[in-house]
């Protein structure tokens, strides 16, 4: 029957229900219920299944995926309003991976299933109970910016919440190769009067917001939060003895380090600093590097 299903045969589900008494219940040997044919598309199966009992809590169990979560991959609208309003307790399922239908329907840039999903009052600052992703952390990692948005405009105080690594969703978004979910956060800042300052928090490894910028190797977001303030940063050193100057010299940016060197309010101190591995200055890496450019700036 799930095969049926699956298919969308609906006189055949229909025929096997009614006449031939299967139970809805059924599964394959991989454990999925005829109600996972959601995953297609098929409304009209979808009704039948629901109108005989059939049960929208069941799971895949190697996934935890539900038939919402089929839908929300999906993006079948209608699939997931009629799962929602069969039992709106679905919405609070999570995968194996910690994942609700929310945060993949957010990882997934499916803006219309994410409202949809909002409507129904999900928590828009629930977590990933195994990363602690937000959703917030989820549109920044994902640079969706329509998405992170929608975020800000029902809480701000998404902004301030940390993952398990101890990374805020403006860390995420610094270390991207596109600024533009760093643009909705600064100028979501500026319209409330936030300082954006208050943002620039460390990691659990000791990174502060400028040396994830640089790792992220974009100049322009880099330049972005020196502006703000971030060139207090510059010689702040991490966990594993690296500053954002030492980051740009291992990972040959020349126009970062160039930015950095410019905006230092310290230049000779952190220049001279040494990585406690190697003994090494910023001068002798980007020597032993054979990075000529950054060696003459030095």
């Amino acid at each position: 029957m799930s095969f049926a299903a699956h298919c969308g045969w609906v006189d055949i589900v229909t025929y096997l229900l009614d006449v031939r008494n299967y139970e809805v219940y059924q599964t394959t040997r991989h454990l999925k219920t005829p109600l996972h044919s959601a995953q297609n598309g098929h409304e009209e199966m979808v009704h039948i299944l629901l109108a005989h009992g059939a049960n929208v809590h069941a799971t895949v169990p190697d996934f935890g995926y539900t038939a919402l979560i089929y839908s929300s991959v999906g993006v079948y609208l209608g699939i997931t309003i009629m799962l929602i309003k069969h039992d709106p307790a679905v919405i609070r399922a999570r995968m194996s991976d910690g994942e609700t239908p929310f945060s993949v329907a957010a990882k997934s840039a499916y803006f219309e299933v994410f409202k949809l999903l909002l409507k129904s009052r999900c928590d828009i600052n629930d977590s990933c109970s195994i990363s602690g992703d937000t959703l917030a952390h989820i549109a920044c990692r994902e640079a969706q910016s329509l998405l992170l948005e929608c975020i800000l405009a029902q809480s701000s105080s998404s902004l301030w919440q940390t993952n398990d690594e101890g990374e805020t969703p403006l860390m995420i978004a610094a270390s991207q190769a596109s600024s533009v979910t760093v643009d909705v956060i600064f100028r979501y800042c500026e319209k409330k009067g936030i300082n954006s300052r208050e943002l620039f928090a460390r990691d659990k490894t000791g990174r502060s917001i400028l040396s994830v910028a640089v790792s992220g190797g974009n100049s322009n977001i880099v330049g972005r939060i020196l502006e703000i303030g971030g060139n207090e940063g510059i010689g702040l050193i991490d966990n594993h003895g690296l500053s954002p100057l030492l980051y740009a010299i291992r990972d040959n940016q020349p126009d970062v380090v160039r930015l950095l060197l410019t905006r230092s309010p310290k230049l000779k101190s952190i220049i001279n600093q040494r990585i406690p591995q190697y003994g090494r200055t910023s001068l002798s890496w980007a020597s032993f590097s054979r990075d000529k450019e950054t060696a003459l700036q030095l």
